[in-house]
């Protein structure tokens, strides 16, 4: 076993591994006389253009608060299992990596149903899973205290639901702000991981003796994107040839 340090050398040698393979082998796809030029200040403009679309907006609020879910499970989830329940570091690494591969299926399984349902359908249905993970987590914290099998259970629920969260608000995010994709792009991801930067602080305040903080935080997050979806993004049928109708502000 090595030090936690080795950790971050890890994602420092993947960082480095990443901005060569993007200098080196991804070219920019984006036609000459399409580019703005201008700029940061052409960026900030474009990104002041991107908040008041209230769609767009409503999407990155949905992806910001799902990542709050997410980085609070991620920081808070080993101090659940392994200083509650009482698991080894070897069974939490089996407990991440079952939750962590549910994410990978269910990120699958968006690309493949995206074909044939509604990205808005898919997004709904992702932040109603989301909601119900977390939803049920605390009730059942709050009536029987903590349960391994119940931490684990719902826990992979919500990621299951978060796995097809992220690409439904990527993909309707990126074409609700196509008019200026790499400002979309930025803020898209900005605050995602601003969301959850914050977050992950709130779950480290609590201590790490009942695993409700974390799951009232995930919960309040998943009831945020609830929010951001339906008064935002108000998603709405697809129209007779398959495509989203998302109604302007």
């Amino acid at each position: 076993m090595s030090s936690w340090r080795v950790v971050f050398g890890a994602l420092c040698l993947a960082g480095i591994l990443l901005l060569v393979a993007v200098l080196v082998k991804v070219p920019e796809s984006l036609p000459p006389e399409r580019r703005q030029r201008g700029g940061l200040g052409g960026t900030c403009d474009a990104m002041g253009h991107l908040t008041r679309n209230r769609p767009f907006m409503g999407c990155a609020l949905v992806l910001g608060s799902a990542s709050a879910a997410l980085f609070s499970c991620i920081s808070g989830s080993s101090f659940v299992f392994e200083r509650i329940h009482g698991a080894s570091p070897a069974v939490y690494s089996l407990i991440f990596a079952v939750n962590a591969i549910g994410m990978l299926l269910a990120g699958a399984l968006f690309s493949r149903l995206s074909l044939r349902v509604s990205v808005n359908t898919l997004l709904t249905a992702a932040v109603a899973v989301c909601l119900a993970g977390t939803l049920t987590q605390v009730l059942l914290t709050m009536a029987l205290g903590d349960r391994f099998a119940a931490s684990w259970i719902c826990l992979f629920v919500v990621l299951w639901g978060i796995g097809m969260l992220l690409p439904a608000t990527m993909t309707l995010g990126q074409d609700l702000g196509r008019a200026a994709p790499g400002a979309a792009s930025a803020l898209l991801g900005g605050l995602q991981f601003l969301f959850g930067a914050v977050a992950s602080s709130v779950v480290g305040l609590f201590g790490e003796t009942s695993s409700l903080p974390m799951s009232l935080i995930m919960l309040v997050s998943a009831a945020l994107a609830a929010l951001a979806l339906v008064v935002l993004v108000r998603p709405r049928a697809v129209t007779p040839s398959g495509r989203d109708m998302i109604m302007d502000a």
